[in-house]
């Protein structure tokens, strides 16, 4: 769940009204998982690193990972592209002994390569990413 406001009177107001909807359809707000994060062009180091909205207390984090993606406040897609290579990295030293294995079939061995090695070799495309990789050259 995402709550977004330009200032800290509007992200208060958005978060009351969404605890007053959940708690209608009986869900809960986890304290301890719930965090939140300053997302700008350059990060305010002045900005509190807990902010208090009611009864509960909301830690500051730089960034957190959404769906296998990571995001930053300051929208840098350098750490996901070095996440992703060190994920490959993992994949192909993990499975590199398998395709030579007589004990698996040609079949199992190209199931193994379509959902286990293909999706983490191939970077997710991301609108613009190339763009913005060549601007941070």
């Amino acid at each position: 769940m995402i709550v977004i406001g330009r200032s800290s009177a509007s992200k208060k107001e958005a978060f009351q009204l969404l605890e007053e909807a959940s708690k209608e359809v009986g869900l809960v707000l986890n304290k301890g998982k719930t965090k939140y994060m300053v997302a700008a062009d350059t990060q305010n180091c002045s900005k509190p690193r807990a902010i208090e909205i009611g009864r509960y207390n909301f830690e500051r984090v730089d960034s957190f990972t959404y769906l296998g993606s990571l995001v930053t406040g300051n929208n840098n897609v350098s750490e996901e592209i070095t996440n992703c290579f060190i994920a490959a990295n993992r994949a192909h030293f993990g499975l590199k002994n398998h395709p030579k294995s007589q004990l698996l079939s040609k079949k199992r061995k190209i199931l193994i390569y379509k959902t286990l090695v293909r999706p983490v070799f191939t970077m997710p495309q991301k609108p613009g990413l190339q763009q913005k990789m060549m601007k941070e050259d």
